[in-house]
């Protein structure tokens, strides 16, 4: 009685945590399972876990060929939970570098922060979609290189607006708008008709 409890109990200690490789996966229900092999074992299908499953909540689902550890309470392979994953060969680490936390996607995105420099970068072929009640950006220099820049609602602007290309004395916005606002014609004789060109010159403008 005694050899058998204690054959039991070795048995328990040695399936309590296990690292096995994802074969299968089913996101069909409320909670999502997935199906690991373990050398010879399939166990599933069976939960993992996530940072957040409460009022805040993160969704980041396993992939098959994902390694993962099991802990599996009593030895119990259909209690067992994923609790997280491993790299390997086939998928290594994003980075060796510990100041970096990366993120890439299996599409090609990357999301990037480096702590030494504080430097964030995200790199996407596709869309960026932001929704807010406000947006505000506060930097020492904004940058968009983009072949058109489109604006739906009005453009207020608190100071001049300089452009790079033209006359070096008549790029701002606010020069045009003097010139505009001051210039002069002469009236001709025809009722109704057009007046003469201007009388200053609008170079630049």
């Amino acid at each position: 009685m005694i050899e058998f409890e204690l054959a039991e109990l070795a048995r328990r200690i040695a399936m309590a945590a296990l690292i096995g490789t994802v074969t299968e996966t089913d996101y069909t229900g409320s909670v999502p399972k997935v199906r690991v092999q373990v050398g010879d074992l399939s166990v599933g299908w069976i939960p993992f876990g996530t940072r957040r499953a409460g009022g805040d909540r993160e969704w980041w689902p396993l992939d098959v060929g994902e390694q993962v550890m099991l802990v599996v309470p009593m030895g119990d392979p259909s209690q067992a939970v994923v609790v997280g994953s491993l790299f390997q060969a086939a998928h290594p680490a994003p980075s060796l570098n510990p100041d970096v936390h990366r993120i890439e996607y299996s599409n090609g995105t990357v999301i990037e922060h480096d702590r030494s420099s504080g430097n964030v970068s995200v790199t996407t072929s596709g869309d960026v979609d932001v929704t807010a009640a406000a947006v505000n950006v506060t930097a020492s220099e904004v940058t968009i290189d983009a072949a058109d820049v489109f604006i739906t609602g009005q453009l207020t602007v608190d100071e001049d607006i300089t452009f790079r290309n033209g006359h070096p004395d008549k790029t701002r916005l606010g020069h045009l708008m003097d010139q505009y606002d001051l210039h002069t014609h002469n009236e001709n004789n025809a009722v109704g008709g057009p007046t003469d060109p201007p009388n200053q010159s609008l170079e630049g403008a």
